[in-house]
């Protein structure tokens, strides 16, 4: 099998930078790696439709990436291998290392995951956050309304019981902690309290 960077193939390709992503600047941002006729109209649409200042080719909108956020990921990007390598390591011991059968863990069986978060499911979510909280683990859930049942969405029509496998995955899902710099120690700590969790509170 071959495996690819992101951005290397296709006409295009979209990327996040929110704070929290392995790449992530100071605050949200996209950027695009594309052909160069592709290239341009995504430039134009990020620059209020126009290559040259007030001449509108197009309708677009006010998306353009500062300087700062620039320079900002220009030093990040330097050390993305290192940060993903990191996050590989974590959550290889994730899976290694918890046996608590009420946890269905992460299968990754194609490409070379990066491990933005790492996301297990348990049909006793709720109590499982709870007792993590309880012993100061944080944790996220993601995410826990689905997009079609989004307000922004009522206008399509769909409704709970539309996507039920969507539906039941928005309710086991719990994002057990995974950044950068988190030590052996503090995983360790995370590893335990999850295998000990007998399914109560």
């Amino acid at each position: 099998m071959f495996y690819f960077s992101v951005g290397s193939f296709g006409d295009a390709t979209c990327f996040s930078f929110y704070p929290g992503k392995n790449l992530g600047a100071l605050g949200d941002g996209g950027a695009i790696v594309t052909d160069s006729e592709l290239y341009k109209t995504m430039k134009m649409i990020t620059n209020y439709g126009s290559i040259i200042k007030y001449h509108h080719e197009i309708q677009g909108l006010n998306s353009r990436l500062d300087e700062l956020q620039a320079s900002f990921l220009n030093v990040k990007l330097k050390s993305l291998d290192k940060v993903n390598e990191f996050r590989r390591t974590l959550s290889k011991r994730y899976l290694d290392e918890i046996t608590n059968e009420r946890i269905i863990l992460p299968v990754s069986k194609y490409g070379e995951h990066v491990w933005h978060i790492f996301s297990i499911h348990c049909s006793e979510r709720d109590a499982l956050q709870n007792f993590l909280m309880n012993k100061n683990i944080e944790t996220n859930i993601h995410y826990p309304i689905p997009t079609h049942l989004q307000n922004c969405c009522k206008s399509y029509g769909l409704t709970e019981g539309s996507f039920p496998i969507t539906e039941k995955l928005s309710k086991t899902e719990l994002s057990l902690p995974l950044y950068y710099g988190m030590t052996e120690e503090q995983q360790t700590y995370v590893i335990d309290a999850v295998n000990k969790w007998n399914g109560i509170l």
